[in-house]
């Protein structure tokens, strides 16, 4: 009986032992995953300013995008009235030209 007892607790100690180091490898692998996820969560606050910044920078970009196409219609605009002024004068001098040719 003694013997059956001894194997008993011998078997009862190798499973115990086996399960000890599979409690050992779990936390060893639950602290390797945590290190990970806090490096990954770095990251992603990381992405998320640059993002962020980015966003900022691109609304800036538009502003003076739409600034600058304002700029440009307004100078078409005063190009155009210079224009618009300098064919009627060329129009009156050649109308004059012609008056002059015609005496």
């Amino acid at each position: 009986m003694t013997e059956q007892i001894q194997k008993s607790i011998t078997l009862l100690r190798t499973k115990f032992m086996g399960l000890h180091q599979n409690l050992v490898s779990a936390k060893e692998q639950i602290a390797a995953l945590s290190l990970e996820n806090e490096k990954l969560k770095s990251a992603l606050n990381n992405v998320e300013e640059s993002r962020t910044l980015l966003e900022a920078d691109l609304e800036k970009a538009k502003l003076e995008v739409v600034a600058a196409n304002k700029q440009v219609v307004n100078s078409s605009l005063v190009s155009q009235g210079r224009n618009n002024e300098q064919i009627d004068e060329l129009v009156k001098e050649i109308e004059n030209c012609i008056a002059s040719l015609k005496k």
